[in-house]
């Protein structure tokens, strides 16, 4: 994410001509449904980048705790230690499962009726981000005080870990989007 160049496009007074509309002519005014349908059809691209950072983390955590020694032992020989990464393990394996869901959905649902499914991208995408948070702040406590220096690949993935929270939808909208589907799906008007 460093590199991304990320700016504004700004248009004043931009006419489209018919012929370039979005899906054609017969398409004029839909705009906020493919926007919609872009957009859950996007969030299982987040997951996805959120288990790669999650995986990310927890290799450094793996390569630091082979390597780093308390108390005459290796990290790793820890019992604590190994809950840590078995817990990341676990949580990484549910987040992608989860993403291969939503992404599964996604290639198989027509653009305009994705609105069907975006209780299965949104929850990739939160739970994704809260995997990608929760294991590089494991892994940057298991680092010990090397995990905060700016050298340390830890610190760029602790750096990028916050945004999957955000674009393509926040952690409250993908609540929302779940919760709403829940209670549509047992009748009840939210």
């Amino acid at each position: 994410l460093h590199c991304s160049p990320t700016d504004n496009l700004i248009f004043e007074d931009c006419v489209i001509p018919l012929e370039n509309v979005l899906g054609g002519p017969d398409m004029v005014g839909m705009g906020w449904l493919f926007a919609n349908a872009t957009l859950i059809g996007s969030r299982p691209m987040i997951a996805a980048q959120a288990v790669g950072l999650a995986e990310a983390a927890r290799d450094c955590a793996v390569g630091h705790i082979l390597q780093r020694e308390q108390f005459g032992k290796k990290i790793y020989q820890f019992q604590s230690t190994q809950h840590a990464i078995a817990k990341m393990q676990v949580d990484i394996e549910a987040a992608r499962l989860l993403t291969y869901q939503a992404a599964m959905a996604v290639d198989s649902t027509p653009l305009l009726e994705r609105e069907n499914i975006m209780e299965l991208t949104s929850y990739a995408k939160y739970f994704g981000a809260r995997v990608a948070t929760d294991v590089a702040l494991q892994s940057l406590i298991l680092h010990g005080g090397m995990g905060f220096m700016k050298e340390s690949r830890i610190t760029a993935i602790w750096e990028d870990a916050p945004v999957t929270h955000i674009y393509e939808g926040t952690d409250p909208i993908q609540l929302y989007v779940i919760a709403r589907q829940f209670f549509k799906k047992h009748n009840v008007k939210v």
